[in-house]
């Protein structure tokens, strides 16, 4: 039997339904994943309802009756909880709506200085507004505004709450992400970077945010930012953070993160759960993105050592890597991100990747070697050869086609990297999938 898949592998936004399904939408869909079942449910023209009041971003919501809400541009679908569209469900003075997290539906009439986002705590309202103001509600009362720190109109708003602590986070226009403390009413920057996408609480503690740029974890305590440049994914390759666009954390703790070209990642421990899927697999965050393969390196280089009669202790080759700051090291970060949004440019040379990181060939020639123990000729093909590997697992792609989307100038030269990075040809990885695919079918 062929094994199920989502509808869509371009995901734009993951929520949990009532009875603990997870729902993940696209553009002409929402899928709905329990257990080891898909269930695809379309989302078109004859099933949208006109929400002329909304000019925000692409959303989803579950309300406390398990009714399935997604919001876009001027639209809105709703799906009771056995996904059947429902009509008729806005009242005729309202033009929007929101749904909080306790599932309560606020219906709202948008009129001058336009509700952009609207949540709730310990039964105060929240609302926030394009003129940089949030007003704090107690029901249709007025306890007080504050103003945010913005700098201009602000056009889009997403915000999450923590009621451990009290705290709300807020991304506006895609651009900044700043904290509200509820106590002390006062307002922090967290974070600034352009495309920010989606952002949510995984513990109280930990947060992420998902940009064009890739995928950043922040230490909410501390607020420290850091980028987690690589996901690996359960057969071992890796995708780069920044085909990420979405990110969910679920009731039992789990994190799901939708992607332009993957479908759904699951970071779970059930390696023999995730397998069975396509589209959904279970997922490592990799700070950094090359430490898996710098072990990997630093090990063949010792078994090399002993073939040739040296002696080394494998057990010191984690404690170094580890313990080395290129592992996370920004700067190899940067390098890496370079290479990746360059991929598919043919004949992208070392001289180019110098120039794009404002640098001399030289002076990134030592810095790199000095981080990674790798010249940046062999850096790029390192990082060449594991997005073919992963293209070429997908089974979307013939071995030329992957030459091609990774800048190879030829797929014999790229079989020849391959070997040498991998030690198996790449159309071994190919003749595999197509057995093993054949076998389940």
């Amino acid at each position: 039997m062929a094994r199920p898949k989502l509808s869509d592998m371009f995901v734009l936004h993951i929520t949990q339904m009532k009875d603990g399904g997870i729902a993940v939408t696209s553009w002409n869909n929402v899928d709905i994943i329990n257990g080891k079942t898909v269930k695809s449910y379309s989302k078109d023209s004859s099933t949208v309802m006109t929400l002329n009041g909304y000019k925000g971003a692409y959303h989803a919501y579950v309300d406390k009756n398990g009714r399935l809400w997604v919001k876009n541009y001027k639209s809105v679908w709703c799906y009771d909880k056995d996904m059947k569209p429902q009509y008729g469900c806005i009242p005729d003075s309202c033009d929007d709506l929101f749904v909080d997290e306790q599932g309560e539906v606020f219906f709202v009439k948008q009129q001058d200085n336009a509700i952009l986002d609207l949540v709730t705590m310990k039964g105060l309202k929240y609302e926030f507004r394009n003129n940089g103001v949030m007003t704090c509600m107690d029901g249709v009362h007025k306890i007080y505004d504050i103003a945010l720190p913005l700098d201009s109109i602000a056009k889009t708003s997403l915000v999450v709450c923590d009621t451990i602590h009290e705290r709300l986070y807020q991304l506006i226009d895609s651009r900044l992400c700043i904290e509200y403390d509820v106590k002390s009413r006062n307002w922090t920057e967290i974070f600034r970077s352009d495309h920010l996408h989606t952002i949510s609480l995984v513990d109280n503690k930990t947060a992420y945010i998902v940009s064009n740029n890739g995928l950043w974890m922040i230490d909410l305590k501390s607020r420290k930012v850091e980028m987690v440049g690589q996901v690996q994914m359960d057969d071992g390759s890796y995708i780069s953070s920044s085909r990420i666009n979405s990110v969910f954390a679920d009731r039992d703790g789990n994190i799901w993160f939708g992607t332009y070209d993957h479908g759904v990642l699951k970071s779970c421990d059930d390696e023999s759960y995730a397998a069975y899927w396509m589209g959904v697999a279970a997922v490592l965050l990799v700070s950094g993105g090359i430490g898996w393969s710098l072990r990997k390196r630093y090990k063949k280089k010792i078994s090399e050592q002993k073939s040739n009669g040296g002696e080394q202790d494998e057990s010191i080759v984690d404690n170094e890597i580890t313990s080395n700051s290129y592992v996370d090291n920004e700067f190899v970060d940067r390098v890496r991100l370079t290479i990746e949004q360059n991929i598919a440019t043919p004949n992208y040379t070392v001289e180019r990747l110098a120039q794009d990181l404002c640098m001399e060939r030289t002076g990134l020639y030592k810095k790199l070697v000095a981080m990674t123990g790798m010249t940046p000729t062999t850096f790029v093909r390192m990082i060449k050869v594991e997005r073919a590997e992963s293209l070429i697992r997908s089974g979307k792609y013939t071995i030329t086609q992957v030459a091609e989307l990774t800048g190879f100038s030829s797929s014999s030269y790229m079989a020849k990297c391959f070997q040498e990075e991998k030690g198996i040809k790449p159309s071994e990885i190919k003749d595999f999938n197509d057995t093993t695919l054949l076998n389940q079918q």
